[in-house]
């Protein structure tokens, strides 16, 4: 990363704004950077962290699966998953569950199982109003 990067990146980081202008460092780092992987997963997580999931999930599709740490994958995954409940794609948030399980040595087993019960219930659940 060159300096004004890497100094966006301090700021998202460990600046002392609120969490309002922590998006704004991580939005203005990708804006230079498009093609940073960090920089799009760190604009997802804030907007998941916000509950703007449908604002989320191109900035986590981005980077899901493409990070050479598996916490971080597991993480862009999880929060991928999520936001794919929250909007109603639950065949993508399904899939991105499974893709979960069995990562960073088993870690995220039962946070998976758990959101794929979730996912299960909705559908029933939509299915019975619909009917």
């Amino acid at each position: 990363p060159n300096e004004t990067t890497r100094s966006l990146g301090y700021q998202y980081l460990l600046g002392r704004g609120s969490s309002d202008i922590s998006l704004y460092f991580a939005m203005e780092w990708l804006r230079q950077e498009p093609e940073d992987g960090l920089a799009s997963y760190l604009v997802g997580r804030k907007l998941w962290a916000a509950h703007q999931y449908k604002e989320a999930v191109p900035f986590l599709e981005s980077v899901a699966g493409q990070f050479q740490a598996e916490v971080l994958d597991a993480e862009a995954q999880r929060m991928l998953g999520q936001s794919y409940f929250f909007v109603g794609r639950f065949d993508d948030a399904q899939r991105s569950m499974e893709a979960l399980k069995g990562v960073a040595d088993g870690r995220y087993d039962t946070q998976a199982e758990e959101w794929i019960s979730r996912i299960k219930w909705k559908r029933n659940r939509n299915s019975l109003v619909a009917n």
